[in-house]
């Protein structure tokens, strides 16, 4: 639609209704792992443009030795027809009164003026400056992965005949035991492999406590990485406390029905009332 909206605008008199600001800027917003750089590339695949990274630290050095330069970048996305993608947009758009770029109001200029598609990704939203904002023409927010979905990215990731698999492996109870997304699965799944190939480097084969010991790594990484004042990181899990089976398995099915509560209010639909 936006190709079509270029050629209107060619055909047209817009240009002198609105003269700057029509570029496409699309943001999206969501934790580590949730697949914002893996849309990014495939929307540039989709629409068959090439996808322009910002090398954030070579560009402020630039701003920083010679004043401008984030033009290069905007012309270089013009020539070529390609789209720009700002990853981690938060590092240059940060609001100006919390550390943000010096040079924040010539890039968001620059922005303005851009006439083609740009693409920013970011796990800080709420970091990014006020007049950062205006420029985004949608928001698309990246949630984690449910139950459902997360046993999904699991077969996509160990169909390949690369990673040989066991067969009795239980990936529904790992999908649903370990909240991971879809960037933390895929590094499960090579320390998984690096141990399986480390007991038989020519036949190597995943077994399930290769996976859950990939997943607990995953986890303790997850939680070290949340930005809360006192990180306070489980050593242990629901299978090592001492307590009764029966007291164990009530236990468990209030741990299960919360995780499957993103299933049942978000993919089914139930009323959360």
């Amino acid at each position: 639609n936006f190709d079509t909206f270029l050629r209107y605008r060619k055909q047209s008199s817009f240009d002198k209704a609105i003269s700057y600001g029509v570029g496409l800027t699309l943001m999206f917003s969501g934790a580590s792992g949730t697949g914002k750089t893996m849309m990014a590339n495939a929307l540039a695949a989709k629409v068959g443009k090439k996808l322009l990274l910002v090398d954030f630290p070579r560009l402020s050095q630039q701003a920083n030795s010679n004043g401008s330069s984030y033009q290069s970048i905007f012309r270089e996305a013009e020539l070529s027809d390609a789209i720009l993608f700002f990853d981690e947009c938060e590092t240059l758009f940060m609001k100006r009164d919390s550390g943000g770029s010096t040079h924040l109001t010539e890039l968001l200029t620059q922005m303005e003026r851009f006439e083609g598609i740009c693409l920013l990704a970011t796990n800080r939203p709420f970091d990014l400056d006020e007049a950062m904002f205006r420029r985004i023409s949608e928001v698309f927010e990246f949630k984690p992965p449910n139950h459902v979905e997360r046993q999904e990215i699991w077969r996509v990731v160990t169909t390949h005949e690369a990673i040989p698999c066991d067969d009795d492996i239980n990936w529904d109870a790992i999908s649903l035991k370990y909240e991971l997304t879809g960037g933390f699965i895929k590094n499960a799944v090579i320390s998984a492999l690096q141990l399986a190939v480390g007991r038989d480097p020519t036949s190597p084969s995943i077994r399930e406590s290769d996976i859950i010991e990939g997943c607990k790594k995953q986890m303790r990484g997850a939680l070290q990485m949340a930005d809360f004042e006192e990180r306070v990181v489980p050593k242990s899990g629901l299978e090592e406390i001492i307590v009764s089976d029966i007291v164990k398995e009530k236990l468990k099915a209030i741990v299960d029905i919360e995780k499957a509560r993103g299933v049942l209010f978000g993919r089914w639909g139930f009323d959360n009332t």
